[in-house]
């Protein structure tokens, strides 16, 4: 049996979603033991390649750009 190719796209939407957040999340000066303990994962190791290491500049633009649509989304739902 071959798994739907949504099943596929979704099981990617959520790990990216988890690595932009680990991503943030470091660049926000959180240890890699605090982003470690917020994914559940037990090794170091694993943590580590979900952090996106990436330009500042780059980073910081799409941390801004991601803020923005969150609170877009999220007034669209209260308004």
């Amino acid at each position: 049996m071959v798994a739907p190719d949504s099943l596929w796209f979704n099981c990617r939407r959520f790990h990216d979603a988890r690595a932009g957040g680990a991503t943030e999340a470091e660049e926000s000066v959180a240890t890699v033991k605090m982003i470690q303990g917020a994914l559940t994962h037990t090794k170091e190791s694993t943590t580590l390649r979900y952090i996106r290491r990436r330009s500042e500049k780059i980073t910081g633009a799409v941390a801004d750009l991601r803020s923005t649509k969150r609170a877009a989304d999220n007034e669209g739902r209260t308004g």
